[in-house]
């Protein structure tokens, strides 16, 4: 008789569990205190952000991304790329800038006492590169002078011979694509235009150091540079910003107001390069084209304010890893699936500066905003939370006379991974990889939970409803 007893006792406990409370699908939309969003280094005690060294060069403003960690040790790679020192020097009595971008392995130890350390913080966390070199496979030209760019009144690139503002992204497929702007096709009138190509085909170290890891190569699609062209586009292009899906799909979100979106055409046996003949460069379709007159949410809260795309946007699930194995929360739930990237706030007053936002997107077409944080701010000194106090020293963490240009967002996962694929997505638990730099003359990154920038957003279906009353 007990042991029925128990029989019945175990079948009802295991048949009638309770269910596991569901997390409400969407951002967290609880307030934070303050009216911006101070973010510090996890990756370091004080939540100092990294300095990247690079050895007898100077550079800047560098895009990164996580490799693979099939140990789980925590040794970790990063590569990234940046742009070398505005210089102009004289050859053959010319005055030209030799503009160039370079690439660079990073190493990071997270047992490493230097950045984990309880030191007092009164220098700030260096990280070393490696196999630095300039990326002399993209698109330049030995020419003096560029007519093409003229009239030329702020003198920028009418004597500008190569390529700038690379920026990195790895696809759904596993390809680390590097976006940038150089020199236009040579059978445009344009002065400079966007390109397309996979890292790996300009900065062999990043093929070496996958080899090393063990990785399985992903096919490569862009071994040469890809024009990024619409018709009648200005005559210079710099912020047009990629984002990639699970098929394989790469489109360009051409502007933020109004919201513009095009699809690359990769159904072409060859894609065009620098010398193909204007026709061909017409790979990019249009697939999202909204009006200056539609009501556009980043335009409505921010009070028009000029602002620009500076990140690739990278696929974001709303959702912890323990969430999704206990059943709490769906990530296949359209509201769980977002996109995210980083925005400049422009302000044109005195020397002007750049504050930076998130904004996100849902991950299917149309595409439609969702949302946008609130400023940014980038630690740089401790902060310490006691009570009421807190202290942010100098009030913003870096010199606000400096301009701070945000240029990519990845992610580092906290457990194995052995491919590329793994890092096209990121959890509100995986690490987020914020890269910028200060005053065009210095490269840094810091490291935050992908939840820390997703916290208090204004939302833009409340922003719209609110326009409709």
């Amino acid at each position: 008789m007990l042991g029925l007893f128990a029989g019945v006792y175990l079948f009802l406990t295991q048949n009638n569990r309770s269910p596991v409370p569901q997390k409400p699908p969407g951002l967290n939309t609880d307030p934070t205190p303050f009216h911006i969003l101070p973010l510090a280094s996890s990756s370091h005690f004080w939540g100092i952000f990294e300095t990247i060294d690079l050895p007898d060069f100077a550079g800047f403003n560098p895009s990164i991304l996580s490799l693979p960690d099939p140990t789980g040790n925590g040794n970790w790679t990063l590569v990234a790329v940046g742009r070398d020192a505005h210089r102009v020097v004289t050859i053959d009595a010319n005055e030209v800038q030799p503009h160039a971008l370079f690439g660079a392995l990073l190493h990071i130890v997270d047992s490493d006492p230097r950045v984990r350390g309880r030191w007092a913080p009164r220098d700030y966390p260096h990280t070393p590169s490696h196999f630095v070199q300039m990326l002399d496979r993209l698109v330049r030209s030995d020419d003096f002078r560029f007519p093409k760019c003229l009239p030329d009144p702020i003198g920028w690139f009418y004597n500008n011979q190569g390529p700038e503002d690379g920026r990195l992204v790895w696809s759904h497929l596993g390809e680390p694509l590097l976006v940038y702007n150089s020199l236009s096709a040579k059978s445009t009138d344009l002065c400079r235009m966007l390109y397309l190509t996979d890292l790996r085909s300009v900065y062999p170290p990043l093929v070496d150091r996958l080899l090393q890891l063990g990785v399985e190569p992903t096919p490569l699609r862009f071994n040469k540079s890809v024009p990024l062209y619409i018709p009648g586009q200005a005559k210079a292009q710099k912020n047009w910003i990629p984002f990639t899906t699970a098929s394989g799909e790469i489109y360009i979100h051409f502007s933020l107001v109004p919201q513009t979106i095009y699809k690359l055409d990769l159904s072409l046996p060859i894609l065009p390069t620098w010398e193909s003949p204007e026709p061909e460069l017409e790979i990019l379709e249009p697939v999202v084209l909204h009006t200056v007159d539609e009501p556009n949410c980043f335009n409505i809260a921010l009070n028009g304010s000029d602002f620009h795309q500076s990140s690739p946007f990278v696929e974001t699930v709303l959702c912890t890893y323990a969430e999704i194995r206990s059943g709490a929360c769906d990530p296949t739930h359209p509201k769980n699936r977002i996109y995210m990237g980083s925005v400049h706030v422009l302000h044109h007053e005195d020397r002007g500066f750049y504050e930076p936002r998130i904004v996100t997107f849902e991950a299917t077409l149309p595409f439609n905003y969702v949302s946008i944080s609130k400023p940014l701010i980038y630690s740089m000194v401790p902060l310490f939370f006691k009570g009421l106090v807190l202290l942010i020293a100098l009030v913003g963490t870096y010199p606000k006379h400096e301009l701070v240009y945000t240029v990519s967002l990845s992610f580092r996962k906290r457990e194995i991974t052995t491919s590329p694929t793994e890092l096209a997505v990121g959890y509100l638990d995986d690490i987020l990889i914020i890269s910028f730099g200060i005053a065009d003359s210095s490269c840094h990154f810091l490291e935050v939970e992908v939840q820390e920038v997703l916290r208090d957003h204004i939302i833009c279906e409340n922003v719209l409803n609110s326009m409709s009353n």
